[in-house]
């Protein structure tokens, strides 16, 4: 199967990924991170990052990321916004299944100031720094929103995540009713601010991007939720997300 050619070889993800891409993507390397992105967006379209394969163990996510492509839906969304991806950040840890990267990072911890609340290391990552090595173009493509994908490995419960600072909104709500769907969910408020600090997330909305949102499917060991059904949820509320800003740029 094609999947299993896939895992854990980064190289070939990533040639796959681009072969499924709608025309006139552009490929950009910063740093150890592979972005795609519109050549010529839309300068009246809301642009959006869509990123995974944060934490190399998490590959549901990212296969998922893959699955969504195959749906033309997102050819529908890819008319009326302007959608990059960043489809495997972390190439090491998926190469090694693992969540922290080779030099034992967490990839997905960006900010050396409030790092040391997590780990010892008090240096971004080193995918995060090629990230921000490039922050005029990760900003630019994310202007209108970010939404990443994740999979819960050591909690039993999936999520849903919007960082906001204004008045609440039902984004969060529906993404967890759809989460529900499919497997046990968080029985606390979806909706955060800057709590998690220090993660990438935190950092993106920091920098003032609008709807940072993120998706955790439950995928530890003891919880048998079947990769397939993680990969349908993921795909599912990625919908809702696209269909989120196409209303919102209306």
């Amino acid at each position: 199967m094609i999947d299993s050619f896939l895992r854990h070889n980064g190289n070939h993800y990533l040639a796959e990924f681009a072969k499924r891409l709608p025309s006139g993507y552009a490929r950009t390397e910063a740093g150890k991170v592979t972005i795609f992105h519109p050549n010529h967006p839309d300068p009246d379209a809301p642009s959006i990052l869509i990123g995974t394969g944060w934490h190399g163990d998490e590959q549901g996510a990212t296969l998922a990321l893959m699955d969504f492509l195959d749906f033309e839906d997102s050819r529908f969304f890819s008319r009326h916004v302007n959608i990059s991806y960043m489809p495997l950040v972390s190439v090491e840890g998926n190469a090694m299944g693992t969540r922290m990267n080779m030099r034992g990072e967490d990839p997905n911890y960006a900010e050396p100031d409030k790092r040391k609340l997590v780990t010892n290391i008090l240096e971004p990552s080193s995918e995060a720094q090629g990230l921000f090595d490039n922050l005029d173009l990760v900003l630019r493509l994310a202007r209108n929103g970010y939404y990443t994908m994740h999979e819960e490995m050591r909690n039993r419960f999936g999520g849903a995540y919007v960082y906001y600072d204004g008045e609440e909104d039902t984004l969060p709500f529906t993404l967890l009713n759809e989460l529900e769907q499919w497997m046990v969910i968080s029985d606390t408020t979806p909706i955060i601010d800057t709590h998690k600090k220090g993660s990438f997330e935190a950092f993106m909305h920091e920098k003032g991007v609008p709807e940072v949102t993120c998706v955790e499917t439950l995928a530890c060991p003891q919880c048998e939720v079947p990769e397939r059904v993680r990969r349908i949820a993921h795909v599912n509320c990625l919908r809702i997300y696209c269909e989120h800003i196409v209303a919102m740029g209306k």
